[in-house]
């Protein structure tokens, strides 16, 4: 088994069709087209959460449960559950990388800044996703119309 970087396509551990290539907030990501996952190799994550104000330390993600997608970079190794607040994401246990589910991004972004926002009336009472929504809004509002497609 090896972690092969092809220079070609990546396949969606999800839906086995072929993902696309796509920049998203200073960050090469492949993206699928049909069920909407993201797959951000590893320190990449970081580095396009970072853009909303958002810190995660992608070494601290501890493997759960095995899932039964396979990691598109990785011959033979199955991604494995990581929970990161009250998300669940899936990372390859070899290199690293990590799918992530549509709204999953916003999610987590909510789920990481949530704290900055307790004592605001309006939106402490948000959910996760809602308030993740609401950053991204606000960042785009700030950087002016975006070519990311709300990633």
């Amino acid at each position: 088994m090896s972690c092969a970087n092809s220079p070609g396509y990546l396949l969606c551990p999800k839906c086995a069709l072929p993902m696309h290539v796509w920049e998203s907030r200073g960050v090469v990501l492949d993206h699928c087209h049909r069920c909407k996952g993201l797959w951000f190799d590893a320190g990449e994550l970081g580095a396009h959460l970072a853009a909303s104000g958002a810190r995660i330390e992608e070494s601290d993600l501890e493997p759960e449960e095995e899932t039964g997608f396979p990691c598109p970079r990785c011959d033979g190794v199955h991604l494995a559950h990581v929970r990161v607040e009250t998300v669940t994401l899936d990372r390859c246990p070899r290199c690293h990388g990590l799918f992530v589910d549509v709204g999953e991004v916003h999610e987590l972004i909510g789920a990481l800044r949530r704290g900055e926002y307790a004592n605001h009336p309006a939106l402490s009472h948000l959910s996760n996703l809602a308030l993740g929504l609401y950053i991204g809004a606000r960042l785009g509002q700030a950087e002016g119309a975006t070519d990311d497609g709300g990633h």
